[in-house]
């Protein structure tokens, strides 16, 4: 009786008779047929009140056509003679439906019966839980350290573990992380400072009480490195934390998209391990934030501590209140996995190894700053491109000119760190960052918002962020940039090539400036209308030197009037405009050249306009260019 009373432990954490009651209201006046009559059945039947529900019979595999006795004073019916009973619902009483349903929809071919299930999907949290504890079980004794790069970083990715494991949780944050980026009312100092008094409050209130929050913070020129800063701090770590001690270890996930995240779960824990020791059975459970686990293989069950976690999250203030329905998504969109989603259930999802696993990984690391960690990425790329040389020729263009930047994100930066634009009269640099009511600071530059460009007195805006199409786009279509100005030029201050593969391939083997510089040749002197605005031509644009290219504008169906698009500083207009516009050569900048010929011989030019104006290609294609 015992193993029994065991294996159904699970009826002591939920409602049944809630749940019969409210199938009782739901079918009313309808003739319910119970499928299951085993040992859970049995023991449901017995302890709850199913007077409600009109049943009029109960069926199981176990009963034969021959059986005419009741079942616990129910009618036993034989699954073949349920095609033959008068009958509205069939409420299976089992605690795993799937097989039962498959049985009476295919083999006895119940297929338009409607079919409920008492205990709805507990036997899927049962499952869920067996499949944990495979990977990791956590007693009531285990000894937990949570490891939270920076204060917030644990409630948001594990709100729902630290309440619900509370009392057998330790917590180390190795980065207070006070960051001054502004001239604040507040010191970096006191920003950390407040940090951490946040973090261990948070903390008491749930009920941890060893908690060390290592203080560090960053002066506004964000030049020192993160992990310079920690790596200082290790004999402080292992001086207050002895990870020895622990059976469970939480740290971000190997790939999470932070760099100091990936520090932490991939090179400071390993170095601690190592110097420290650890237990023999330590497991490594590693969570999610900054970007999602690929395959994990721990789901906690959270869904009775989505308001704890709220609770806590939001005891961050502001900072953490803006995560909070983004973070719970994630948790309810985390059910599908363990196939949770007929539940209003949530979960938080964890990738666990073991510790020799884990000390064998490689150590993944994006080495950037906290302040700006996409850094390495742009300081390679703008290598590749030989920025430099870029910005020299950029600022022939600009010579004696004055200049705004826009754009002070971590592609300026990365720019005004590594490279010389000491050449550019630079008057001001313009970031939506700065219309807040603060000062700030960019390498001495007058920092401004972008509303005030308009009154400004200025020649050129260099677009310093790598989606130049899109900036300046607003800058025009939005900002209307140039009612207020007519002759300015936005330019991008570093040139990137495009990352569209298909055609930079194909305009290489091309040799397409060869090309484009034989079409200038050949119509210099000539006005050039460009037709196409796409891909491909974004491609050469932003690939290709067409600076001796007389272009007067350039056409393109997206393009409804000259003041709602920007496109490399062409005047855009629409393909019905071509027979009106003054021009010599039309160059169709469109992969598909033959469909946007016929659509301009056909419907667009027509007559002596058509007959005075030649059309070709930007770009010649032939067969061995596109295919080989």
């Amino acid at each position: 009786m015992d193993k029994i009373e065991n294996e159904f432990d699970f009826l002591n954490k939920i409602d049944v008779q809630k749940r019969i009651d409210e199938l009782a209201d739901l079918f009313k006046g309808k003739k319910i047929l119970l499928y299951g009559a085993g040992k859970l059945f049995q023991k449901v039947y017995c302890e709850f009140d199913f007077s409600k529900l009109n049943i009029i019979g109960i069926s199981d595999i176990k009963f034969t056509e021959d059986n005419n006795e009741d079942f616990m004073g129910i009618k036993c019916i034989s699954p073949s003679k349920i095609s033959e009973t008068d009958y509205d619902i069939i409420l299976t009483t089992v605690l795993s439906p799937a097989k039962v349903v498959k049985y009476l929809f295919y083999e006895l071919s119940l297929k338009n019966t409607r079919i409920v299930n008492l205990f709805k999907n507990e036997n899927l949290i049962i499952e869920l839980n067996k499949r944990n504890d495979k990977v990791v079980k956590i007693g009531p004794e285990d000894k937990i350290l949570f490891i939270s790069p920076h204060p917030d970083d644990e409630v948001i990715s594990c709100g729902g573990f630290i309440a619900k494991y509370n009392k057998q949780i330790d917590m180390f944050c190795p980065n207070s992380s006070g960051i001054k980026y502004s001239d604040d009312t507040l010191t970096a100092q006191e920003i950390a400072d407040n940090r951490i008094k946040t973090m261990t409050e948070v903390a008491k209130s749930v009920g941890i009480e060893n908690i060390y929050v290592k203080k560090i913070w960053f002066e506004k020129d964000g030049k020192e490195s993160a992990f310079d800063k920690m790596e200082k701090s290790f004999e402080d770590y292992i001086n207050n934390i002895d990870v020895s001690e622990y059976d469970i270890i939480l740290v971000p996930h190997k790939t999470d998209d932070h760099p100091s995240h990936m520090y932490v779960g991939n090179i400071l824990l390993k170095k601690m391990l190592k110097k420290q020791g650890f237990k023999e059975n330590l497991k490594i459970m590693r969570y999610e934030l900054w970007s999602t686990i690929e395959k994990p293989n721990y789901y906690e069950d959270i869904t009775d501590f989505v308001e704890a976690k709220k609770e806590l999250i939001y005891a961050y203030g502001e900072r953490g209140e803006k995560y909070f329905n983004r973070i719970i998504a994630l948790n309810k969109y985390r059910t599908i996995k363990p196939y949770l989603f007929n539940e209003e259930r949530f979960v938080e999802a964890f990738y666990v190894e073991d510790v020799k696993t884990y000390l064998n990984e490689p150590e993944i690391i994006n080495k950037t700053t906290d302040k700006d960690f996409h850094n390495e990425e742009f300081e390679q790329l703008l290598k590749e491109q030989n920025a430099q040389e870029k910005i020299n020729k950029l600022s022939e263009i600009c010579k004696n000119k004055k200049v705004v930047l826009y754009g002070a994100g971590a592609f300026a930066r990365c720019v005004f760190k590594n490279y010389d634009l000491s050449k550019f009269n630079i008057i001001a640099i313009a970031d939506k960052k700065f219309e807040q009511e603060k000062a700030f600071e960019f390498y001495g530059l007058n920092c401004i918002k972008p509303e005030q460009l308009k009154h400004f007195d200025y020649d050129i805006i260099l677009i310093s962020n790598q989606n130049y199409d899109y900036f300046s786009n607003i800058l025009v279509k939005d900002m209307k940039i140039l009612t207020y100005n007519e002759n300015l030029k936005i330019y991008p201050l570093v040139k990137l090539k495009s990352d569209n593969k298909f055609f930079s391939d194909f305009l290489e083997r091309a040799d397409a400036q060869t090309k484009i510089d034989k079409i200038a040749k050949r119509y210099k002197n000539k006005k050039i209308a460009l037709y196409g605005a796409g891909q491909f031509s974004n491609v050469i644009f932003q690939n290709y030197d067409l600076s001796k290219l007389n272009i007067v504008a350039v056409a393109d169906r997206k393009f409804k009037s000259i003041e709602e698009h920007f496109y490399y500083n062409l005047k855009c207009i629409e393909p019905t405009k071509l027979k009106d516009i003054d021009c010599d050569v039309i160059l169709i900048s469109n992969f598909e050249y033959s469909r946007i010929y016929d659509s301009l011989d056909t419907n667009i030019l027509y007559g002596k306009r058509k007959e005075s104006i030649e059309i070709r290609p930007l770009i010649e294609l032939n067969f061995k260019d596109m295919f080989l």
